[in-house]
């Protein structure tokens, strides 16, 4: 697994996509699966997203899986209790890394966030 505690120390941005200015959910997504060795692709949300999260994860070339029998990293697809939906990164040992306004980037453990969770999700390249 690669060092990720970096990261801690990024603050969150709305539609932040540099480490050095801040990230937003997706950001920090595209960031830690970079640093696996993992490049994917950007979208930029227009307006708020809406509908189905599993069908919106398919639709970006996303795979649902399940962490007991896949390696790291996956997506991690939440839902908030202020509506639209958030993401991060199922890193092992039951922690996902996700950012936020409040909170910046943080390390949680699975159970902690275990409501909110949608699926899981691996890349599946195009």
């Amino acid at each position: 697994m690669p060092e990720l505690s970096h990261l801690l120390r990024v603050p969150y941005l709305y539609l932040g996509r540099d480490i050095n200015t801040g990230l937003d959910c997706y950001g920090l997504l595209m960031e830690v699966f970079r640093l696996y060795g993992i490049v994917i692709p950007d979208y930029l949300p227009r307006g708020r997203v809406v509908g189905d999260a599993g069908r919106m994860a398919e639709l970006l070339g996303w795979t649902e899986t399940c962490p007991e029998f896949s390696d790291p990293p996956l997506a991690v697809l939440m839902s908030r209790t202020c509506g639209g939906h958030h993401a991060g990164v199922y890193i092992g040992e039951g922690r996902i890394i996700h950012t936020g306004a409040e909170t910046g980037c943080v390390i949680e453990r699975r159970a902690k966030l275990k409501r909110d969770i949608i699926g899981f999700y691996a890349w599946s390249e195009q």
